[in-house]
């Protein structure tokens, strides 16, 4: 018929609204497509220790890790001159790191197989933002 427009174009462009009885409504969005978006990207490495001394009554695990996002996408503000309020952009780069360590003890351990285990663990997270859009 000479018609070449997709029939589900519309949907993507428009945003689906409840019908009108059996008259289907779209609304424009509020938010500016960005068809040049890509995915997050994450790259991440840990390693660790895991001891254990006297018969494993005391004993520590030792982990240090970093990881690093980049392409992070975020909602970003725009002005409303353009006809839309915000816009999903890779807007960011950050890197966390840091470490974490687990002390255990076996403080009591009777024949009759009574025992009395006690761990205490500590953590420490840094993050940085590395870029950041506008």
């Amino acid at each position: 018929m000479g018609n070449d427009t997709n029939p589900y174009e519309m949907t993507s462009v428009y945003n689906a609204q409840q019908a009108f009885g059996s008259v289907p409504m779209f609304a424009v969005p509020n938010e500016l497509p960005n068809l040049g978006l890509k995915p997050e990207q994450t790259t991440a490495y840990e390693f660790g220790a895991d001891m254990g001394f006297f018969n494993e009554r005391l004993g520590f695990v030792l982990t240090h890790y970093r990881s690093n996002t980049k392409d992070q996408i975020l909602g970003v503000q725009i002005s409303a001159t353009s006809g839309f309020t915000n816009q999903v952009l890779n807007a960011g780069e950050v890197e966390n790191w840091g470490y974490e360590l687990l002390v255990r003890a076996t403080p009591v351990r009777l024949e009759n197989g009574f025992r009395w285990d006690a761990t205490l663990n500590w953590s420490k997270n840094n993050s940085e933002v590395k870029n950041l859009h506008g």
